[in-house]
């Protein structure tokens, strides 16, 4: 445990000093190149403003979107002016340089492994700002205090999501496509966690569970990322589900209306051809 603390103080350290600015960088390169992705090439160059407000938005949307629940000025996490250059910069960079040199040396797999730890890294400070911007304004909600830590984390997701909602029609093949990733499970888990800390119902050092959310979240996007995806989540998530709302799947009752139709189909084969064997035999 003493080496566990150890490790937690020097990665707070570093996160504190060192690591303040790359991580900070990290972080920008890895939403931008994704946003980059959903984005059509040929508008990018006709469209650099829209690029440039939606990257902002992106960067910083989990602190805007939990000034604005918060009652706080929203445009108050935009007035740091040496993050927007940063954002601004890979923002440019990543969408605008020449022969994409930029983004070739992003997406080489050694580079882009170190940026993504160095992503989770940072996370922790963002779910922890999440939290200590909503205490104060709700001082007796913790389940409100838990959400809002974890929009301070994946705030940029979550704004994606919602103009991807608004601009999409609303239909049952629209609406599959949008769900809760495993990132974001996480974050509520540990925002949670550090909200149990802050009320001394959970004894132990919050570096340690920011030391365990990097560690936990790093391994969930590497393993995406080399293409073995796993979600921890899975098994109880099935359980919850079949108890409380999927019934039938979990008493083992009735048979699921595809099920049905497919079994009626059997029947209704079979019977044809009894049938045709009975007349072949009578005549």
């Amino acid at each position: 445990m003493e080496s566990l603390e150890i490790v937690a103080n020097q990665m707070d350290t570093l996160l504190s000093t060192t690591l303040a600015i790359p991580c900070e960088i990290a972080h920008y390169i890895v939403v931008i190149s994704a946003l980059k992705k959903i984005w059509d090439a040929k508008k990018s160059r006709s469209q650099p403003m829209t690029t440039w407000a939606m990257t902002m938005l992106c960067c910083f949307g989990g602190t805007a979107v939990v000034n604005f629940l918060c009652g706080n000025p929203v445009l108050s996490s935009f007035t740091n002016n040496r993050s927007l250059l940063l954002a601004s910069t890979i923002w440019w960079l990543t969408f605008y340089c020449p022969k994409a040199l930029f983004s070739s040396v992003t997406e080489w797999m050694p580079v882009s492994v170190v940026l993504l730890v160095m992503k989770e890294i940072i996370r922790t400070r963002k779910i922890q700002k999440g939290i200590a911007l909503s205490r104060p304004i709700y001082p007796s909600s913790f389940i409100l205090c838990s959400i809002l830590g974890m929009i301070g984390a994946c705030g940029g997701g979550f704004i994606k999501t919602g103009a991807l909602v608004l601009a999409s029609p609303w239909d049952k093949e629209t609406i599959k496509t949008f769900s809760f990733s495993t990132v974001t499970k996480t974050c509520l888990l540990f925002s949670v966690a550090y909200n149990l800390q802050i009320d001394e119902l959970l004894q132990t050092n919050f570096k340690i569970i920011a030391l365990c959310q990097a560690s936990f979240l790093s391994a969930i996007v590497l393993s995406a990322k080399f293409g073995m995806p796993f979600n921890p989540y899975a098994a109880i998530e099935k359980l919850i589900c079949s108890i409380f709302v999927d019934y039938e799947a979990f008493s083992g009752g009735e048979v699921a209306p595809k099920e049905k139709s497919k079994s009626k189909e059997k029947k209704a084969t079979s019977n044809v051809v009894e049938k045709s064997t009975k007349d072949k035999k009578k005549e």
